[in-house]
């Protein structure tokens, strides 16, 4: 029996003692299969208790993290428009 017989027989078993385990309901919310073979169900989310003062925080995080971010797209942004005019300005200067 090969490498790949062992694997099939064990992920075999694995499938059959994970049903075993599943009531009636649950059978009926199975939802698939993911990559690994385990079963899939689907989760609602309903409500999210987030005390006021740390979303504030988390808000005044992203706020300072955006203003780096903002520097460095616009002088990612005008080194390419600086490369650009200089490339039609050498094009024009050929012609």
């Amino acid at each position: 029996m090969g490498l790949w017989e062992k694997w099939q027989r064990g992920m075999d078993k694995q499938k059959q003692a994970t049903e075993a385990r599943q009531t009636e309901s649950d059978r009926r919310e199975f939802s698939g299969l993911d990559s690994f073979g385990r079963p899939v169900r689907r989760v609602v989310l309903t409500d999210i208790e987030i005390p006021f003062w740390s979303i504030v925080g988390l808000l005044v995080q992203v706020a300072l993290a955006a203003i780096p971010a903002t520097i460095i797209l616009a002088l990612m942004y005008a080194a390419v428009k600086w490369l650009w005019t200089m490339f039609l300005m050498l094009m024009a200067a050929r012609t």
